[in-house]
């Protein structure tokens, strides 16, 4: 009895991680042609470390290297967040495949997504989700081709100088994937008050 408890246990924690090994974010298609599609497959939660505007989203060390030449590319869709569950979101984006050097906490191998235009306004101790999307790249031919694929490294959130705004991204599991976890919490709590 106390086997099958465990083993139900284990096999509820294996479906709740799976959901994390799925998150990711992805650059797919060729931004050189324009084909290029960047997406975020689920929401990523960042804990604010600083009272200032966030104005983009880097990606640590996705660049590998500087190519010695930032391409930057327009992005089609704004950034919808979440600030403390209320709707925000960063217009008029745009992506880099790296900085020319060092720019605040930005290092010449980091991609970043930035707006130029307003950003969001946050304090120490706030939640800012980035919601799940995709967004299209506008074409553009010096596109960094370590800039590509999926993306596994930190992410965390700037300011309009490069400045580090929160700890790093955590992926927010699907709802889905805590409903399987509840139901077989539920199913095992109900099995043992049956007997």
């Amino acid at each position: 009895m106390k086997f099958k408890i465990i083993k139900a246990a284990l096999a509820g924690l294996v479906l709740t991680l799976s959901g994390f090994a799925n998150s990711a974010i992805i650059l797919s298609g060729d931004v050189a042609s324009g084909s290029g599609v960047l997406t975020f497959t689920t929401d990523y939660s960042f804990n604010i470390t600083s009272n200032e505007t966030v104005r983009g989203i880097a990606f640590d060390e996705w660049g590998v290297t500087s190519d010695g030449n930032r391409a930057i590319t327009s992005v089609s869709e704004s950034v919808n967040a979440l600030l403390n569950g209320v709707l925000s979101s960063l217009p008029d984006v745009i992506m880099a495949d790296n900085t020319d050097g060092t720019f605040g906490d930005l290092t010449s191998a980091d991609a970043y997504l930035f707006t130029i235009a307003s950003g969001i306004l946050v304090s120490v101790g706030d939640i800012l989700t980035i919601q799940a999307s995709s967004f299209n790249l506008a074409a553009i031919s010096n596109w960094n081709s370590n800039v590509d694929g999926q993306f596994d490294g930190d992410l965390f959130l700037i300011d309009n100088v490069g400045t580090r705004l929160s700890e790093n991204g955590v992926a927010v599991p699907e709802p889905s994937t805590l409903a399987v976890l509840a139901l077989g919490l539920i199913g095992l709590g109900a099995r043992r008050f049956k007997k």
